[in-house]
Parts: structure tokens; C-alpha cells; sequence
């Protein structure tokens, strides 16, 4: 039984496409993150994240041209709407398992581009694609790569209720 659902084409494709060019304009604050350790080799690892909502508003911008996702989802309560970039490295990096919160609650992990990298939850490898969004329980463990086909991979990560 999975513990995930896998929606394609989550939103129609000119939305899709108007909302990755307009976050593209948007000139984004990235901070650097490191990669909890320990990771599963000794690689250096590190990402980038833009903060769009915890708690409050922390970017109203970037939180006005994703609308059309929260629309979709449904959304009673927000927890967190973070965006998370990973660089393209030589071979795919395995980040830590972890969970979100240890409370039970919605996640939505929305792909902003197709590349080989992939989330893990139980295992199981559920791909990259653009415009694919991942619904499942972020408080299972689960982990993030990075890629190594495309210069990054970019997706948003929402938790709610």
C-alpha cells in the first residue's frame, strides 16, 4: 500500500508554465543551506532554500504567483511553503531520511522541473517531473536527491492541514 499519491499535469500546462517563468523574474533570496549529516557518504552536501511562508508571509511575491497550487490543495491551514534547490553533482547523493514534523498532517511536494533526481519515501523512488505534484504524510520519513542532468532540481514543498 502507498503511502503517496502521484498527481501529473497538476495544473493546466499555461498556468504551469506562466507560473515557473514568473518565478523565474522574481529574482529570488536563496539561503545556503547545508544537508543534514550524517549523509550516506562523506561527501560535502548543501542546498539552496527560499522561505515563502512559516508562522507568517515571509515572501508575499513568491506566495502570489504559486496561488494557483494552494487553490488546488485545498488548504485549511498552512504550515510551511518552502522552495528547495539542489545543484547538479557527478552522481546522485542520497540525503538523510527525516520528517517534516513529527505530528501527523498534509505535505504536497510540487516538481518545478524534470530531471533524475527523486524523493524517497519507504524505499520507493518517485521521480522529478515538472509539474507532478507528490501528496503524502511528511511526518514518514522520507528523503531528497539532488541531480545530475539538469543544472538543478527545483521543487516546492508544502505542509498544511
Amino acid at each position: 500500500m502507498a503511502e503517496y499519491k502521484i498527481v501529473d499535469d497538476f495544473l493546466p500546462k499555461n498556468i504551469f508554465d506562466k507560473m515557473v517563468s514568473d518565478l523565474g523574474n522574481l529574482n529570488l533570496k536563496w539561503e545556503f543551506l547545508p544537508c543534514n549529516k550524517p549523509c550516506t557518504s562523506k561527501k560535502t552536501y548543501f542546498y539552496f532554500s527560499h522561505m515563502v511562508y512559516w508562522k507568517t508571509i515571509e515572501n508575499e511575491r513568491t506566495l502570489k504567483v504559486i496561488t494557483p497550487i494552494l487553490d488546488k490543495l485545498n488548504i485549511k491551514a498552512l504550515i510551511r511553503v518552502k522552495m528547495n534547490l539542489y545543484t547538479r553533482t557527478e552522481s546522485i547523493d542520497h540525503h538523510n531520511d527525516h520528517c517534516d514534523a513529527e505530528f501527523s498532517h498534509k505535505g504536497a511536494l510540487f516538481s518545478l522541473n524534470t530531471c533524475d533526481g527523486f524523493t524517497v519515501i519507504n524505499g520507493e523512488e518517485i521521480p522529478s517531473v515538472a509539474n507532478r505534484m507528490l501528496l503524502f504524510d511528511p511526518s514518514i520519513m522520507h528523503h531528497s536527491t539532488n541531480c545530475t542532468n539538469d543544472p538543478c532540481r527545483m521543487n516546492i514543498n508544502f505542509n498544511y492541514f
